[in-house]
């Protein structure tokens, strides 16, 4: 499967021409049996530019992206708008100006998030239908309980890491030392 590829000349202060070379390296690179030379030249740009990587297969944002296709049934105001979302909630999460595992676990959260809601989604949608079998039915709902796990799961594991985070504040009370977290 081809990927789409959209690199800019503004990222990493590529000029024009470095631009065009780089554009060149990932079409050959983006085929199923691609010239081992421009593999080697794309090893080369993606050690060159740490950020280029994202430009071109970011995985949480093509997860993201999957996601939204999935869910929307591929209508582009739905999906544009679940993706849209995406990017609040990770704005809202900090996960611009996080560290990098923190911003890896808000883009879990997030994933995690978007799961857990199409399948409460589709969950009330064949509930509301009234046509599901007890074994359909109970499926359905361990589906939605492990969605919900794994959001749980990731909110909670963010949570520890900033908490981790969070400087530690030494306080005498009476004849005892107390470590306080400070608030961010």
């Amino acid at each position: 499967m081809e990927h789409t590829m959209t690199v800019t000349h503004h990222r990493g202060g590529r000029t024009k021409e470095e631009t065009q070379e780089l554009y060149e390296v990932l079409k050959a690179c983006n085929t199923k049996k691609p010239n081992p030379e421009k593999v080697d030249a794309l090893r080369v740009w993606l050690r060159k530019d740490p950020a280029l990587w994202r430009e071109i297969c970011d995985m949480g944002e093509h997860a993201a992206h999957s996601i939204a296709e999935y869910a929307s049934g591929k209508n582009a105001l739905i999906a544009e708008s679940i993706k849209r979302g995406r990017e609040v909630m990770l704005e809202e999460l900090g996960a611009g100006d996080a560290p990098g595992l923190e911003r890896i676990l808000c883009e879990a959260v997030v994933l995690a998030w978007m799961r857990y809601a199409d399948v409460e989604r589709r969950y009330t949608q064949m509930v509301g239908s009234g046509e599901l079998s007890i074994a359909q039915a109970d499926y359905w709902e361990r589906r939605a309980s492990a969605a919900q796990r794994r959001y749980l799961r990731a909110a909670e594991t963010l949570a520890r890491i900033r908490k981790l985070q969070l400087p530690m504040v030494q306080v005498n009370i009476g004849e005892q030392q107390v470590n306080v977290a400070k608030g961010k």
